[in-house]
C-alpha cells in the first residue's frame, strides 16, 4: 500500500504514557503533514513494551483518524494476552471503515511454530482482496494441514481453551512483574506491562 515516493515517520511517545501514541500528537502531526494519504501502524498489546491501549485512548485516536482519513493497520497478534481483561480493545470497534486488522494463531494460543496469520479488510477495501491474495500466495508458503486443523479448533474458543489462555496470561503477567522488579533493582527504569509476550 506504499505509494511511490512515500515516506514513513516515527511519531514521538514518552515513558509517562507507557510509550503509547496520544491522539493529540497524532492530530498535530496530521495538521503539519499535508501529504494526501496517511497510514498509521498500531500495535496493541504492544511488543516490546506490553502497553495496551484503553477503549478511551482508541476512541480518541479513531476520531483523529476519521478526521484526516487515516488508514489504520492494527496489529492485534497479542489481543487476548491481556493481564487485566479477557481481551484487549480494538480500534476497529471505533473506526471500522478504514481499519485493517492483523492477527494470528501462534501468539495468543502459545502455539510456537503454528504460524497462521489473518487479515481482516473493511468493506471499503474489499477491492484490495484479490491483490492481497495474489501477493500472499507468492510471498508465503501454504499452511500445513495440522496447523489448519489446529486453527479451526482454536478459533472456536471453547471454555477449556479460554481457561488455558487466561492461565498463560497470568503466567506472562507474573514474568513481566518479576522482570520489571529485577530491572528496577538494577536501576533500569521501565514501564509496567499490561499484556503480550514480555
Amino acid at each position: 500500500m506504499q505509494a511511490k515516493g512515500s515516506r514513513f515517520k516515527i511519531l514521538s511517545t514518552d515513558f509517562e504514557n507507557d510509550f503509547k501514541l496520544k491522539a493529540t500528537d497524532l492530530d498535530a502531526f496530521c495538521k503539519m503533514d499535508t501529504s494526501k494519504q496517511k497510514t498509521l501502524i498500531l500495535n496493541s498489546p504492544n511488543n516490546p513494551t506490553g502497553a495496551v491501549y484503553t477503549a478511551q485512548e482508541l476512541t480518541e485516536i479513531a476520531a483523529i483518524c476519521k478526521k484526516y482519513g487515516v488508514i489504520v493497520l492494527s496489529d492485534e497478534i497479542y489481543s487476548q494476552l491481556n493481564f487485566n481483561a479477557n481481551y484487549s480493545p480494538s480500534i476497529c470497534t471505533y473506526y471500522p471503515e478504514k481499519t485493517i486488522v492483523f492477527g494470528g494463531l501462534s501468539k495468543v494460543f502459545s502455539a510456537g511454530g503454528y504460524r497462521l496469520g489473518f487479515m481482516s479488510l473493511p468493506k471499503e477495501f474489499n477491492y484490495l482482496e484479490t491483490s492481497f491474495k495474489a501477493l500472499f500466495s507468492e510471498t508465503f508458503s501454504s499452511v500445513s494441514s495440522p496447523i489448519q486443523y489446529a486453527a479451526i479448533k482454536a478459533f472456536k474458543m471453547d471454555i477449556k481453551l479460554q481457561l488455558y489462555v487466561e492461565q498463560q496470561s497470568e503466567i506472562l503477567k507474573n514474568i513481566a512483574a518479576f522482570v520489571k522488579t529485577e530491572l528496577e533493582l538494577a536501576q533500569v527504569s521501565c514501564t509496567k506491562a499490561q499484556g503480550g509476550f514480555i
